[in-house]
C-alpha cells in the first residue's frame, strides 16, 4: 500500500515516511513495514496477511497479473 496512518491518525505517504516513526493500516488498524529500497517503489506491508482488505484497487494491472 501506497499510503498509511501515523500515529496521530493522518495519511503519510511511503515516500515521505521515515523508518523512525510507526504507522498503521488505514483498513484494519494494524502495524505495518515501511519497505523503501532502490528496486522498488516506496510502500508498506503488513507484518503477516492480516487484512481482511485485498488492496486490489491499489495495484497496477501489471502487478495483479504477476
Amino acid at each position: 500500500m501506497l499510503y498509511a496512518l501515523n500515529r496521530a491518525g493522518f495519511r503519510i505517504d511511503a515516500c515521505e515516511a521515515d523508518r523512525d516513526n510507526q504507522y498503521f493500516c488505514p483498513i484494519c488498524g494494524n502495524h505495518v513495514i515501511l519497505k523503501k529500497g532502490s528496486v522498488n517503489v516506496d510502500h508498506f506491508a503488513h507484518e503477516a496477511n492480516v487484512c481482511e482488505d485485498n488492496w486490489n484497487y491499489d495495484m497496477s494491472e501489471w502487478h495483479k497479473r504477476m
